[in-house]
């Protein structure tokens, strides 16, 4: 017999297998599974990525639920500034696509383009939360790109981040 089902804003679900669901009326369902709640957002013109949230065994953690909600908006207002660290890591490597399509990326406007949003992360890095775009981008296939912010300023580009 099935477990109780509850589907209510900030309530859990308990499913067939005994793994824990969290049921939030904005961001949908997120469910736990390694170490973190996981679901999807849709947070403009990209299609549904992963997103990963942090929390324990009892629920997402509260502010990094808080920031997540918040995606939509933040991602247009950190779009610019991710598009300037994209171009900026294709310029590292423009001299090997001489004569390719990737030949064309000559703005930070261009380099997102050839950049597809792969995944987001939110929880706290060095005790202030962080908000995580994980991108893969056609000039660099060894390796996914991660842009972090806290709240308005971004913190780090690395280019060997962990998928959400």
């Amino acid at each position: 017999m099935h477990s109780a089902v509850w589907a209510h804003t900030g309530e859990y679900m308990l499913n067939f297998f005994g793994s824990k669901t969290y049921i939030d009326i904005q961001l949908g369902e997120l469910y736990r599974s390694r170490g973190r709640w996981r679901g999807t957002i849709d947070i403009g013109h990209h299609d549904a990525v992963p997103l990963a949230i942090s929390g324990g065994w009892r629920g997402p953690d509260p502010e990094a639920l808080a920031a997540a909600r918040q995606l939509a908006a933040t991602f247009h207002e950190h779009l610019t500034v991710i598009a300037d660290a994209l171009y900026g890591h294709y310029e590292q490597a423009a001299a090997h696509f001489a004569g390719t399509p990737l030949a064309t990326i000559t703005s930070s406007e261009t380099a997102l383009g050839f950049a597809n949003l792969h995944s987001v992360a939110v929880s706290p890095l060095d005790g202030e939360m962080t908000v995580e775009y994980v991108y893969m981008v056609d000039w660099d296939d060894e390796h996914l790109l991660g842009a972090r912010f806290q709240g308005d300023r971004l913190v780090d580009f690395c280019g060997s981040t962990v998928p959400a």
